[in-house]
């Protein structure tokens, strides 16, 4: 019978299974449902910074940061190890005009950086399970100077860096957690 529609209680005669007369209640189709819902910036916004994350951020910096979530302009992004979130943290601003430079438009803004300790994906180096994954000692701690192989992956992570100025910030915070970190 078109335009009924069979429901489990309550038909025509308020006997179960029965059919009514007229159009169906208020039910969005699936699909139609789930387009409105990703034309409101949800998870297509998501996939566009994810796409774009490792231009935005360099190579390197895209191995030990994922962008998890994207709500209400509001990025959150989980990293390897306390010290790349802090030295992220320290170039949100920069992070969140390139991704909208390269997005396009204004979709991200604020990013916040959160440590979730997982290893970095290279296989060699800084963010990988032990030597920079340890968070910095407290105040006051004492310093010590770093091994040649420390310096060696401050200065690959430096390079790796997509400015000079992200480069320089990370190698600092870098080099800084790993002078307090015992040997």
């Amino acid at each position: 019978m078109k335009g009924g529609w069979s429901g489990g209680g309550g038909g025509a005669a308020g006997r179960p299974g029965t059919r009514r007369a007229g159009p169906a209640p208020d039910f969005e189709p699936a699909g139609e449902l789930v387009r409105r819902l990703l034309g409101r910036g949800g998870a297509p916004a998501q996939r566009r910074v994810a796409q774009i994350w490792a231009e935005a951020v360099g190579e390197e910096n895209a191995r030990n940061a994922r962008p998890r979530s994207l709500r209400g302009g509001r990025l959150v992004v989980t990293t390897s190890s306390p010290i790349w979130a802090h030295a992220l943290q320290m170039m949100a601003a920069e992070i969140v005009a390139r991704l909208n430079r390269l997005l396009g438009e204004e979709l991200v803004r604020e990013a916040v950086f959160r440590t979730a300790g997982w290893e970095a994906l290279d296989d060699g180096g800084v963010g990988k399970g032990g030597s920079a994954a340890a968070a910095p000692g407290p105040p006051g701690t004492a310093r010590r100077r770093l091994t040649e192989e420390e310096e060696a992956a401050v200065a690959a992570v430096r390079a790796q860096a997509c400015d000079e100025t992200l480069g320089e910030r990370i190698a600092a915070a870098m080099r800084a957690a790993l002078e307090t970190r015992p040997r």
